[in-house]
């Protein structure tokens, strides 16, 4: 088995590369820092994978990114994901939606759920998703599921007004 070294061709001091070490927050991105710092040092490419735990693969893929890209090269790039069922003309016109409250749709509630969500969608738009899915358009679109609880039926509202006063006077 050969013990291959690695050479980093990138122009860049050991200092800085622990500079950067010491300032990345991502910690995929702090183990690859690692990689080029032990390579910096004059390790081989196994030695290195052993240290990281990492395999021998990992570690060259790294090594050969950094030296075409540099710091930045070590970053995930951003993946393309699949495309929403809602253009984004289309989620504005829902956000201005869920301000409403669902009776002045028609529904027979005073609040959104996720399952009036969904329902509103498939019949306004004519798409649809699932519940855990909406929840996220919930959160994407800045609202909480949080439903207001009513109050309890043994509160008594003197000595509410009593506490909240004493409790402003400490």
């Amino acid at each position: 088995m050969v013990n291959t070294k690695l050479e980093i061709t990138q122009d860049i001091s050991g200092r800085d590369l622990e500079f950067f070490y010491k300032k990345e927050k991502d910690p995929k991105v702090k183990e690859r820092l690692l990689m080029i710092i032990h390579a910096k040092e004059g390790w081989s490419i196994r030695d290195v994978a052993k240290r990281v735990k990492r395999s021998f693969k990992i570690v060259a893929i790294w090594m050969h990114r950094f030296n075409k890209e540099g710091i930045n090269g070590l970053r995930n790039k951003p993946k393309s994901g699949r495309p929403t069922k809602l253009e984004k003309d289309v989620f504005k016109t829902l956000w201005s939606d869920i301000r409403k409250t669902p009776i002045e749709y028609g529904y027979n509630q005073q609040f959104w759920s996720t399952k009036l969500l969904r329902i509103h969608i498939k019949e306004k738009y004519g798409k649809e998703y699932t519940q855990r899915h909406t929840q996220r358009i919930f959160h994407k679109l800045g609202f909480s599921l949080i439903k207001p609880s009513p109050r309890h039926i043994k509160a008594n509202k003197a000595e509410e007004i009593a506490f909240k006063q004493n409790f402003k006077k400490n």
